[in-house]
């Protein structure tokens, strides 16, 4: 849900001279289902320390990614941070939130309601002593907790080498490390992944208009055109597949108004901790 939308500039441009106040919002929400770049490293600049794995109750990825944004959405409104999402410096981890970003966040009102939850992360193979295999993709995950990937790229034979701050998705707490495990074997073996579907986009807690569903939904056919090429990059992985986290991104509605609010994500240990909440960006919707 960023505000790059390089894949869709033309289309966003022909619905932004329609209906001005609609583009905005379909921008917000759009930015979060297209390729928008990694941002810089993530995370607070840490020594590996145990952060505890995620409760028990998070027992899948759908569950993690909604549990996450609503610890968000507590801290936010004045609550303590569980201790799985902890880094080892409280002076750098969402600990250190600033007040500023509560008193935006305060314009939701006191109930705002998350409407969706995403994380985006890159998965290598081979190290940096080979060509090494990348996956690259950002999930959307609704209440529902039914994640869907709206973002899938491969990579193959490049000379870019992995993230630094990764694991093995094998040593990964769960239950990010084995439904990470167990997507990558999709793509490798059947070629099959969850991608976003309009019904999935029915089953959120929002409106989506036809302008808004027309444009996502042509983004989503070049993800579908392109999942060869991430099945190929997959099948080609050679050893243990890592995973880098870049940053967990955020939509809440509430007393009129939408905020997408980002926070970077690091591995430390076995598990993931993150960054302070920033809030990028408030709309009337």
């Amino acid at each position: 849900m960023a505000s790059g939308l390089r894949s869709l500039r033309a289309v966003t441009a022909v619905l932004y001279a329609r209906a001005m106040r609609r583009t905005a919002k379909m921008m917000s929400l759009l930015g979060f289902v297209v390729m928008a770049g990694a941002g810089p490293a993530c995370g607070p600049p840490s020594e590996p320390a145990a952060t505890p794995p995620p409760p028990a109750a998070v027992a899948t990825m759908g569950k993690y990614s909604v549990a996450l944004g609503r610890s968000v959405q507590e801290i936010l409104t004045g609550a303590a941070p569980p201790q799985w999402l902890t880094c080892a410096d409280p002076k750098t981890d969402i600990r250190s939130t600033q007040k500023s970003e509560r008193d935006k966040f305060a314009i939701l009102g006191p109930a705002p309601q998350l409407v969706m939850s995403g994380l985006k992360v890159s998965l290598s193979s081979g190290g940096k002593e080979s060509s090494g295999a990348f996956v690259d993709g950002r999930t959307l995950t609704g209440p529902n907790e039914k994640v869907t990937w709206v973002e899938l790229t491969g990579q193959t034979g490049s000379m870019r080498v992995p993230f630094d701050n990764r694991a093995k998705l094998a040593d990964l707490a769960a239950p990010l490390g084995p439904d990470l495990q167990a997507f990558v074997g999709g793509l490798s073996g059947s070629c099959q992944a969850s991608l976003l579907e309009e019904a999935d986009l029915d089953a959120l807690p929002y409106e989506v208009s036809k302008d808004e569903r027309d444009a996502i939904m042509v983004g989503m056919r070049r993800v579908k055109d392109n999942l060869r090429g991430s099945c190929g990059a997959a099948a080609a992985g050679q050893g243990p597949w890592e995973v880098h986290f870049h940053h967990a991104d955020l939509v809440f509605r509430g007393a009129g108004h939408m905020a997408r609010v980002r926070t970077r994500l690091h591995i430390e240990g076995t598990s993931v901790c993150a960054g302070p909440i920033e809030i990028e960006q408030l709309i009337a919707g």
